[in-house]
């Protein structure tokens, strides 16, 4: 599978500080876009064209979706409270986990073999929406399966589920409330190394690199552009 990897702050993810979801497109204050603050993005667009182009395909589950696959819910969240599995002829997955102050330990599998233990604990290594990422690249088009399994802990909540099957798969690697420095000091070895993606397609930490100019030198941000 060839990956494009698109690289950015909240805006690539559709999203927006202060956003009114009431008006339609959704606005944020100060901002004269006429795009949507949410999906579908211009990512999702790109993506739904290459799926078309290359016979590929994408699953999202997310709020309802994860509720509805989890079994329960609570707010946007799927509550995993022993074991979740999902089989299907993916060559990728990603979950994305909520950390919480109580320690639980999570047990990923892959194919049926162990592949990774987690702890979602608030103190652990996480992104700054108190998130934690898990990446399963599997081999070949045939029927792959992956298990989220409680070890430790009373539950697990997963944010959303992302499976993309074919040859080519867009997959959005954006983090909010992250400048362009952060994004490379913190996570590009974390969310976009592990894809080893054909293609980097970057986009302008915007907001959040500008929010922070008053704190940095100009010359600082000018050098994280270049």
């Amino acid at each position: 599978m060839k990956i494009i990897a698109f690289v950015g702050d909240s805006h690539t993810w559709g999203q927006g500080a202060g956003a009114s979801f009431d008006w339609d497109p959704v606005v944020c204050g100060g901002d004269l876009r006429k795009c949507r603050f949410g999906i579908p993005t211009y990512v999702n667009l790109i993506r739904d064209a290459v799926n078309i182009m290359t016979n590929s395909s994408a699953k999202d589950y997310c709020k309802e979706d994860v509720i509805a696959l989890c079994g329960k819910g609570e707010k946007q969240y799927g509550i995993v409270e022993k074991e979740l599995s999902l089989k299907g002829d993916f060559s990728l997955a990603r979950i994305m986990f909520r950390e919480e102050k109580e320690e639980t330990e999570v047990e990923i599998l892959k194919d049926g073999e162990v592949f990774q233990t987690i702890l979602l604990q608030t103190d652990s290594e996480i992104t700054s929406a108190g998130m934690k990422l898990i990446t399963l690249l599997f081999d070949g088009e045939t029927e792959h399966s992956f298990t989220v399994r409680i070890k430790k802990g009373t539950r697990a909540l997963i944010h959303r589920i992302e499976t993309y099957s074919g040859e080519w798969a867009v997959v959005n690697c954006a983090v909010g409330l992250c400048t362009v420095s952060r994004f490379e000091n913190d996570f590009l070895f974390q969310h976009v190394a592990p894809l080893n993606p054909h293609a980097i397609v970057f986009e302008g930490h915007t907001i959040n690199d500008w929010t922070t100019l008053c704190k940095e030198p100009f010359e600082g941000y000018a050098g994280d552009m270049k």
